[in-house]
């Protein structure tokens, strides 16, 4: 990853994070507050390579659907929301893991 690269994903986790929302294809996505133990799992799966795995990406998906809300509702509680919406899947996932993560981040590799 190049720097231009490094500093657009930054700049783009800082504000989901600071924001405590991301909006994809005209659906605002807002993380619920979280305490530092869900964080940490949250950044060990995304660091441990459980995105590559089906399992692994699985148990990241159902931690951070279980910690943001679409219209009100927690994302866990409707379990179609993807089926319905699978054009936000992917950018739903990354942003909200690195969200989640930023602060790590902020001072490691963004620091």
């Amino acid at each position: 990853m190049n720097e231009e690269q490094t500093k657009v994903i930054r700049e783009n986790a800082e504000k989901v994070y600071k924001d405590s929302q991301v909006e994809i294809n005209g659906r605002v996505y807002k993380m619920t507050r979280i305490n530092h133990d869900k964080r940490k799992k949250i950044f060990f799966l995304m660091s441990k390579g459980a995105l590559e795995s089906e399992e692994g990406f699985e148990k990241v998906e159902n931690l951070i659907c279980d910690l943001v809300t679409y219209q009100d509702s927690l994302i866990s509680k409707a379990p179609n929301h993807f089926a319905d919406y699978p054009e936000d899947y992917i950018q739903f996932i990354f942003a909200m893991t690195m969200g989640f993560s930023y602060p790590f981040l902020d001072g490691g590799i963004f620091g």
